[in-house]
């Protein structure tokens, strides 16, 4: 299964040309036990209980990223389609747990996670029950179309039923954080100016900040009036606890398809994995050691890792490098995928499942690329 990651923040996947078995990891565990150097293999595992017992060890990289069938496969995708932000080809059939795999067989810890939409792992065996059941089968092929978009009058008439959001935090410029305090003075403010207090979750929701949704960390004395959000929850909403939101009449918020009930199939499934594995309990204890460890490293390199932002916050945590492009290209080379936001931020947004033995990993290759 061939697909393409971009760079600048932005991801897409590519129309799958084979099915995805969870049997098409063992290429990568013979590879990885191939290739696994003594120095590597040193990384502490601290005693954990791995998520994924058959995950790769360590990541491969056996060519430049990308290689000769990613730039070739890149060349052909060229003539329907605009290629000058892709960076690599992933092959989600060899991708597993934490690891993307791409079409020139390296294999790169993933701590990007297409922008924090994978929740629990690549392939996760879970998910894969939940993909092949009847029920399923059942909401793809008869997803009910219960509506139509009226799109000769949407935005016609931008009145007082245009509602303005809050992004929890702005992600696409530079991943900028604030504090508590400032969320609590804002919802004062949307009190006592009557407006609707809105929480953008997209990327933040579903545990990633060691909570299930960001703004618990808050302490608000009123919750949101809404919530959005996406990514690890593989589909798109939004909920609300105010009956006044709710509309007067039907078909007030209307469009083809009212929603996806094969997402929300999925959606069940990650929810049940994250409570059987108690997820946003690893991801908030992960996020602590990973912060201490990026603390330690802005000391010894303080013009690599700067205005370091995230603790607390589980695995959500970003910091600024004024060479930020060359860091996450040299990273690629030693075999973990980093993502960026804005002109130098870098941003972490691993899975649920990334572990200390993972953070471990991250730093190991970080400090190398330092030292460079």
């Amino acid at each position: 299964m061939a697909s393409f990651l971009r760079t600048a923040g932005r991801v897409r996947t590519a129309v799958p040309h084979c099915s995805v078995g969870i049997t098409s990891r063992a290429p990568i565990v013979a590879r990885q036990r191939r290739h696994a150097s003594a120095a590597a293999a040193a990384v502490a595992d601290n005693g954990e209980q791995p998520f994924f017992p058959d995950e790769p060890r360590l990541p491969i990289v056996n060519t430049e990223i990308p290689g000769p069938n990613s730039r070739r496969e890149i060349k052909r995708l060229s003539k329907v389609f605009d290629t000058r932000s892709l960076n690599m080809m992933a092959d989600y059939s060899q991708s597993y747990g934490n690891y993307i795999a791409d079409l020139d067989g390296n294999v790169l810890l993933d701590v990007y996670a297409q922008i924090a939409s994978i929740p629990v792992g690549y392939n996760n065996p879970s998910l894969l029950l939940a993909a092949t059941s009847p029920e399923m089968a059942s909401a793809i092929i008869n997803r009910p179309a219960l509506g139509k978009l009226p799109a000769a009058r949407l935005g016609r008439d931008p009145r007082n039923w245009c509602l303005n959001r809050r992004p929890q935090r702005p992600q696409s410029s530079g991943d900028n954080h604030a504090t508590p305090t400032f969320f609590r003075g804002l919802r004062q403010l949307t009190k006592k100016h009557d407006v609707m207090f809105i929480v953008d979750e997209v990327q933040t929701g579903v545990g990633a900040t060691g909570k299930f949704w960001a703004h618990e960390h808050w302490g608000l004395d009123t919750p949101p009036d809404m919530v959005t959000f996406s990514k690890k929850a593989q589909t798109a909403g939004y909920y609300f606890g105010n009956d006044a939101l709710r509309p007067n009449k039907p078909y007030r918020q209307f469009n083809t398809w009212m929603g996806d009930p094969a997402r929300a199939i999925l959606f069940r499934s990650i929810i049940q994995e994250i409570e059987r594995l108690d997820l946003v309990a690893n991801t908030a204890a992960t996020g602590d050691y990973l912060f201490a460890g990026l603390e330690r490293l802005s000391e010894r390199f303080p013009g690599e890792i700067m205005n370091l932002r995230g603790k607390g916050q589980g695995t959500f945590i970003a910091f600024d490098s004024g060479r930020r492009d060359e860091v996450l290209r040299k990273a690629k080379g030693k075999g973990v995928n980093i993502g960026g936001s804005g002109e130098r931020a870098v941003r972490l947004r691993p899975m649920l499942i990334f572990q200390r033995r993972h953070a471990d990993l991250l730093l190991e290759r970080l400090e190398r690329v330092f030292l460079e």
